[in-house]
């Protein structure tokens, strides 16, 4: 509040300040609850009324980030995402099941997934036993359903 009240003493202007404080509110850097509170509590009339402003601005509809600010947002986050395809790749490839689809069920044999603490994926039938080693073959057609390795039956989720 010292910082809004007394701006121009640290040659900041106002329109700059307002433009940072909804940057940072966007960027979810503020509590923006606790942010009003502290305005109200300790703030000047037009202290609270910039706070306000400013949560407003940064909650709005057309508080949306430039196609500049997005272009640049998708290229940081691109490597961490192609890094993260790699991880669950590989922990496929291990047995893993990586959380990327439901579970799956056979409804007419009853070949049910799970996954163990360790994050492995099973199948079994009935009350949970062994692994059957069996896993389900992934879709090939446009409806995107899984088949049975057991009765060749289309598997559902859950």
């Amino acid at each position: 509040m010292d910082l809004i009240g007394h701006h121009d003493m640290v040659g900041l202007a106002l329109s700059e300040l307002r433009q940072r404080l909804v940057g940072t509110l966007r960027a979810g850097q503020w509590n923006m609850r606790r942010l009003r509170t502290l305005a109200k509590t300790y703030g000047t009339p037009p202290a609270i009324a910039l706070v306000n402003t400013c949560v407003a601005m940064a909650t709005s509809a057309e508080a949306m980030p430039s196609p500049d600010d997005l272009d640049a947002f998708v290229a940081s986050v691109e490597p961490f995402a192609r890094k993260l395809l790699d991880v669950q790749r590989q922990a496929r490839a291990l047995g893993i099941f990586v959380d990327d689809r439901e579970l799956l069920t056979c409804p007419k044999c009853g070949l049910t997934e799970d996954v163990l603490s360790d994050g492995r994926l099973i199948t079994f039938s009935g009350s949970r036993g062994p692994d059957s080693g069996l896993r389900f073959i992934e879709p090939t057609s446009a409806d995107g359903r899984y088949t049975c390795p057991r009765c060749g039956g289309r598997a559902r989720s859950g």
